[in-house]
Parts: structure tokens; sequence; C-alpha cells
């Protein structure tokens, strides 16, 4: 075999093993919960309600929320935590104008507990079923090191964008359906605007200058407050020109 051709043949697939062993240090590697402004691509192995494997994406390009459910007889999420969560969906749904919203209820047991989350999502619908939301159960079932990835680095509920940025998250359901309410959303209200000098006591426009309104979303004691601020992306001032004389 020619040399060129075997250093060429050993080092692709050396490149492809490296490649191989970082995939997983996306999900693995994150350190600690996600917080609002974070950015969110990892992909997760776990069970689905029909036992089987399967790797899932998050956010895969839609609006994702990923939810910690509690179905256990003892912590189960009641009925009060339940509406909780259909308000703060129904919230985001209108707030952002979602024709799908995705929802990841993900579950952690083992043994003969993973046995009785299979034959619960037999019959029980926690959620009242939807056209514009996609309930999705899964379980980590045996992966443990999953289940360990997942409590480090989600709180109880995340909302994520498209894009991976997280836009809300809280780790009881009452704090983000108060999070939910306060979600800045989507507006096609057109505003027409001036900016006026006041010299002299006389308001007179600026000419050649832009105006625009930014939506800016700041956290405050782990509230989210809306504040609208002009910003002036451009202004062009007539430059004078100097009158020279001979």
């Amino acid at each position: 075999m020619d040399k060129t051709f075997k250093g060429t043949f050993y080092m692709r697939h050396l490149i492809l093993f490296i490649l191989l062993l970082s995939l997983p240090i996306l999900f693995f590697g994150q350190k600690k919960a996600f917080k609002v402004g974070d950015r969110v691509n990892i992909s997760v192995d776990v069970y689905n309600e029909f036992d089987l494997k399967a790797t899932i994406y998050i956010p895969e390009n839609k609006y994702t929320l990923v939810f910690n459910y509690n179905w256990g007889a003892k912590d189960r999420d009641g009925k009060d935590s339940v509406q909780k969560m259909e308000a703060a969906i129904s919230r985001i749904i209108e707030l952002y104008k979602i024709p799908k919203l995705r929802v990841i209820c993900y579950s952690f047991d083992k043994g003969d507990s993973y046995q009785a989350w299979l034959q619960y999502f037999k019959t029980a619908k926690p959620f009242k079923a939807r056209a514009d939301v996609k309930f999705e159960p899964y379980n980590t079932n045996d992966y443990s090191e999953v289940a360990k990835t997942l409590k480090r680095i989600f709180n109880r509920v995340t909302l994520i964008a498209p894009d991976g940025k997280v836009m809300a998250e809280a780790d009881a359901i009452g704090t983000f359906q108060k999070e939910a309410d306060m979600l800045p959303g989507t507006s096609n209200t057109k505003f027409k605007a001036k900016l006026l000098t006041d010299s002299s006591g006389s308001r007179i426009p600026l000419v050649k200058t832009i105006v625009c309104l930014v939506n800016e979303q700041k956290r405050i004691h782990s509230l989210q407050q809306e504040q609208m601020s002009l910003v002036i992306l451009k202004c062009l001032f007539p430059r004078m020109k100097k009158q020279t004389t001979n």
C-alpha cells in the first residue's frame, strides 16, 4: 500500500474516531443547570412509553418545554400542578404564536418502578390532549449516568426557543407559571416615532435619524421585567461647509 494513501486512510479514521468520542461531551460535559440566555443543543438517550430506546434532540429547531414529571403514587404531580402547567403552556403558545409546542415529560425510574411507569402511561394521560401540543413522555430507566446529568443540567421546568436559547426556567411549577406570565412574547404592533431636540424651549424634529424600539428582557431577583428603550441606530447630522475667503 502506498505510504501516502496509507497515512491518509489512518488519519481519516482517527478524525472520525475523535468526533465520535466528542459527541457525548455535548451532553455529559454540561456541569451546571441551564439558565436564561444559555444555549442548549444536546442529544439524550432515553426510553419511551413503549419501552423502546430512543435518542431525542433538544430543541430540534422547535419551541421545547422540558419538564421533570413526577408520576409516582407518593410524589405524583397532582391536579393543581397539572393545571398550572397547562396554564403556562397555553400562555406560551399565545405569546409566541406557536403552532406546535413540544413538551418533553421525563421521569427517573429503575426496575419495578420503571415497569410501573410503563403500565401507568398505557392508560394515564396527565395532560389534556390538544392539537397545538406534542407531549413526549420519556424515562431514563437503566441509563443511570443520563439520569444524573439530566438532574444536574435542567431545573424542574425549562422553556427553550428553536435556536436553543433558554427563555425561562424554574425549580418549581408555581414559579415557572409566574415566569411564563412575564415572558415578552411577540407582537405585530407597529410604532411610529420621531426624535425631538429640546433647544431654547422648543421641540424640533432631528432630521436624518433612525429610531428603533428594542425589547429588553432583564432578570431581577429571579423575576423578569420588560423594558422598552429607545436606541438611536444611526444619526446623520448635516455637515457644515466652511466658507473660505481669499
